[in-house]
């Protein structure tokens, strides 16, 4: 039987690899890079290395020379939306990420990313930093590596276009083929539902998105044939800033479990907890838009993740002895 540590391993190096790919599409050097139909969330993918931390610090280091490198396709507002997490280690180690960048550009806003880290930490633990908590990760060691981001991506394209704006995430969203109504558009995009529903009528007004339904049936849709830009992929949405943020919410729980005094001590609890991890880590599933070619992609990138979950929850079944005696070894 697998040990809840390795099982925490194997995890772990999926996100890495996941991580990988999708730097790699945005210019990072890398052996494998995500599908052409796979729409990179450049904000997502930062609160992601920052929950990933020191376990690969060349990932780490090639980042953060992405951010250093294209600050001007970075969305501040909706970055700091995404990285507000309940996970001391992993806002600790984007502390770290944001003062290495900050240090390393005259752009005053990195340090102000890592003043509002600060602050998170500071707001959720009134005692202060715990050591056991604070990040590992050294980034003082070498000189930034200037990366490059690769437009052939359509969320950089319309950033490039229209600037990191409501706009270029809606058009993004429309045309990954995304449609809903304004409160789960801004949930899809992490952007204020307020902004949002300004923009999206303003959109209809000139007859660039289409509006159906009233009230809470209103759904809105990108006008068909009308609007194109040659250059752009035929990339699918997906929520990726919902999908890490589950990571992080689904790895708490996870956590719970190395502790002496761990709540999942009976058979039922811990069984409740497998389920509880799994549908937070699936969570994504049903966020998913609905059409042929995600589904294609779900089965390609997202199945062993799935497979992953199911070892836990064969682990948890027979863990109650263990976890009574507060130890989890192989």
């Amino acid at each position: 039987m697998k040990s809840l540590e390795a099982f925490k391993d194997e995890l772990l190096d999926f996100f890495t690899q996941l991580d990988w790919k999708h730097w790699t599409k945005l210019g990072v050097s890398g052996r494998e890079r995500a599908g052409n139909q796979v729409n990179v969330d450049p904000e997502a993918l930062i609160l992601l290395t920052g929950f990933l931390g020191e376990r690969d610090l060349r990932l780490i280091h090639n980042a953060a020379g992405w951010l250093v490198t294209n600050p001007h396709l970075v969305h501040k507002a909706r970055l700091k939306k995404i990285i507000d997490v309940d996970h001391d280690r992993t806002v600790a180690n984007l502390g770290k990420i944001f003062h290495y960048t900050s240090g390393a550009t005259d752009n005053s806003y990195w340090g102000t990313m890592e003043d509002y880290c600060a602050k998170l930490r500071c707001f959720r633990n009134e005692e202060g930093f715990k050591e056991g908590d604070k990040s590992s990760v050294d980034l003082q060691a070498r000189d930034y590596k200037v990366v490059k981001a690769d437009r052939e991506n359509n969320r950089m394209i319309l950033r490039t276009l229209f600037g990191t704006t409501v706009r270029a995430e809606l058009f993004n969203f429309f045309f990954g083929g995304g449609s809903g109504n304004s409160k789960s558009i801004a949930e899809y995009t992490q952007l204020s539902q307020s902004t949002v529903h300004t923009i999206l009528n303003e959109l209809v007004t000139i007859g660039l998105i289409d509006k159906r339904g009233r009230s809470r049936s209103t759904s809105y849709e990108i006008v068909k044939g009308d609007f194109n830009l040659e250059r752009l992929r035929p990339e699918i949405y997906f929520d990726w800033a919902n999908y890490v943020k589950s990571i992080v919410k689904a790895w708490n729980q996870l956590e719970t479990l190395s502790k002496p005094d761990s709540e999942y001590k009976t058979r039922s609890a811990l069984r409740q907890f497998a389920f509880s991890f799994r549908d937070n880590l699936s969570d994504w599933n049903a966020k998913l838009v609905d059409n042929s070619v995600s589904k294609s992609i779900q089965a390609k990138d997202f199945m062993e993740k799935e497979e992953a979950a199911e070892d836990l929850s064969a682990l948890v079944k027979q863990l109650p002895t263990r976890a009574a005696r507060g130890g989890f070894g192989e």
